[in-house]
């Protein structure tokens, strides 16, 4: 990714500065540059050591709002980008946890411009925390999916919170706010989740029937001395007829929910993905507190024993590897592997991940070793660090795009309101290069964000939520990138 000398500033925008003396905060996230440390072919008496390089400037952007300026959107947290009227056109679909809309953002034909409206919100989606679009009744439209961390709704007996997922099933026309129709499906009625709830989940066909299906995330309150009480769920979809019934994603007497995998340390992060190659997707999972294998895989039966497994629950677990530090004296630890991504980062065919150290501030890729050892029991995959943030930045997302459309992944992350890039060097095993993309000021959380080309124009757009304190000033943007 070729830099270039200063960021665009974004006159555009209100409230966000991206001038190049502001854009400079970001330096300040990362360590001394150079690329090695002491040492050498000819000193034998230090050992090489291997470090980040300086951070440099990244390619142009200019900026506008994606929502309107006449809106107070509030709690921006989460942005997916898809195409919900089938015209060809990138639409968004965006959630706030604050003014508590899903929100709908649809392309106008021929302009650069967007209509926005709302098309859920208020209880049960008081506070959520993430949004996934897939088609779940099999009608050829785009549905809606949206995780719930607090519906509002008083809990069960026991229990510190309430939360649930809210599907909602797109009309004939997406344009028709109120032809949307909801579903919910409340596994926390029986279920009795403690003060962090439901935190991730994610859409993908997992049993080979009836279309996508649901992997849920839940932290739930210990009872009757068991403290195995942190799960995760696969919740099957019951086909056309009946998706739109939240009750049916249950199946009767519940008999269709059950925990894929249960759990001592809280869970916090999960992506699918077909890890062993095998043809079905797996789950790739965090448990940040686990003294041992906080990162984890769980390998989906479905392929080698079909979907009667899949439902059985026989799902067999596996370690990636670890994020941590011991701390002396004694043994505390301070827990990692908070955020996580998939992707085939060396190019060799197979899905490797990338995981986040919030609290230290690494940024790591787990290597996976391929066909013949994925599987293997307890077999560590290779670690890599990927990049550094420092002076207590704290990285609130990652994932791998490929930034600059040349085939291969790039890493994004924001922190302390501020988002990098990192591009890979010839050595893929060392540190990869940072690139500053923006900083905002003042300074905002900014949520999942989404990537695309919306002029035509051959460059990766991005679009992200902005979260400000209070309940002003917050926004969704567009980030039209403007060079190579």
């Amino acid at each position: 990714m070729r830099p270039c000398a200063r960021i665009l500033p974004l006159l555009a925008l209100a409230g966000l500065l991206c001038l190049s003396a502001a854009c400079t905060e970001l330096y300040f996230l990362f360590g001394p540059g150079g690329i090695w440390g002491p040492g050498g072919t000819t000193d034998r008496t230090t050992t090489p050591t291997a470090t980040q390089p300086a951070a440099i400037a990244g390619p142009l952007f200019s900026a506008r709002r994606l929502d309107p300026e006449f809106e107070s959107t509030a709690g921006a947290r989460v942005i997916v980008a898809a195409d919900f009227n089938n015209d060809g056109l990138t639409d968004f679909v965006s959630g706030s946890a604050e003014s508590q809309p899903i929100q709908l953002h649809l392309r106008i034909p021929g302009t650069d411009d967007f209509n926005t409206f709302s098309i859920a919100g208020e209880v049960p989606i008081s506070i959520m925390y993430d949004v996934q679009v897939a088609d779940f009744d099999q009608d050829g439209r785009l549905d809606i999916a949206v995780l719930v961390n607090n519906t509002g709704i008083i809990p069960v007996v026991g229990a510190n919170k309430r939360g649930a997922v809210v599907l909602l099933f797109a009309p004939a026309d997406p344009a028709d706010a109120v032809a949307w129709q909801q579903a919910v499906i409340d596994p926390t009625f029986f279920l009795a989740n403690d003060d962090t709830g439901l935190t991730d989940f994610a859409v993908g066909d997992m049993d080979g029937v009836n279309g996508p299906d649901i992997v849920l995330g839940s932290n739930e309150v210990a009872s009757g001395g068991n403290t195995a009480t942190k799960r995760i769920y696969l919740f099957q979809n019951p086909g056309p007829a009946a998706a739109r019934n939240g009750a049916a994603w249950l199946g009767p007497d519940f008999a269709a929910t059950f925990p894929i995998i249960s759990e001592a340390p809280p869970f916090k992060s999960l992506r699918l993905a077909d890890i062993d190659g095998d043809g079905d997707l797996d789950v790739v999972a965090t448990f940040p507190t686990a003294l041992s294998s906080n990162i984890r895989w769980l390998i989906n039966p479905l392929v080698e024993a079909g979907a009667g497994a899949v439902a059985a629950g026989n799902w067999a677990g596996n370690i990636i590897g670890e994020q941590r530090e011991l701390l002396q004296p004694g043994d505390d630890q301070v827990p990692g592997a908070d955020f996580i991504a998939v992707g085939d980062i060396d190019g060799d065919g197979d899905i490797d991940v990338v995981a986040v150290h919030q609290q230290l501030g690494i940024i790591q890729w787990f290597e996976n070793p391929g066909p013949g050892l994925v599987r293997v029991q307890n077999f560590p995959w290779r670690v890599f660090n990927l990049g550094l943030v420092t002076n207590g930045a704290i990285i609130n997302q990652v994932q791998l795009v490929d930034l600059n459309l040349n085939g291969k992944l790039d890493c994004f992350i924001t922190a302390n309101g501020q988002m990098v890039g990192f591009e890979r060097r010839n050595n893929i095993q060392n540190y990869w290069q940072p690139f500053i993309i923006m900083t905002t000021n003042p300074v905002a959380t900014i949520g999942r964000t989404a990537f695309a080309d919306l002029n035509g124009d051959g460059l990766l757009d991005i679009i992200a939520p902005l979260d400000r304190e209070g309940i002003t000033n917050d926004q969704f943007i567009i980030l039209t990138r403007l060079t190579p």
